[in-house]
């Protein structure tokens, strides 16, 4: 009786133990990303104003990846299926993405320089 005991206790313990556990994901990304034309933006803390205005529709968001995947072409990690991506009047520096809530974002291109 007492070895029953013994391996329910451990048992218990092993579930505690286990349940206990945060599985989410920590390695996720916290960056907005958008992939259209072969280019990077990222969500930016510079604002929206009217010296950033729509240009053309430049593409669709087809899929959101999960945090931890890099989207590729016309792709978000943020951005519903549906949200539309717009050119920014004179730069191609920034887009414009326009949510499923009809809500615009700006974008900032990712670019190499050191």
């Amino acid at each position: 009786m007492r070895q029953i005991s013994s391996i329910f206790v451990i048992v218990l313990l092993l579930l505690l133990v286990g349940c206990g556990q945060d599985s989410s994901d920590k390695t996720g990304s916290t960056a907005i990303i958008v992939i259209i034309n072969s280019n990077e933006y990222n969500g930016t803390s510079d604002e929206l104003n009217s010296n950033y205005k729509t240009d053309e529709k430049i593409g669709t968001i087809s899929l959101k990846t999960e945090p931890n995947v890099m989207p590729k072409e016309k792709q978000s990690n943020f951005y519903e299926v549906g949200s539309e991506i717009f050119s920014v009047e004179g730069t191609d520096d920034y887009i414009i993405v326009k949510d499923k809530k009809n809500k615009e974002h700006l974008l900032k291109k990712v670019t190499n320089e050191g």
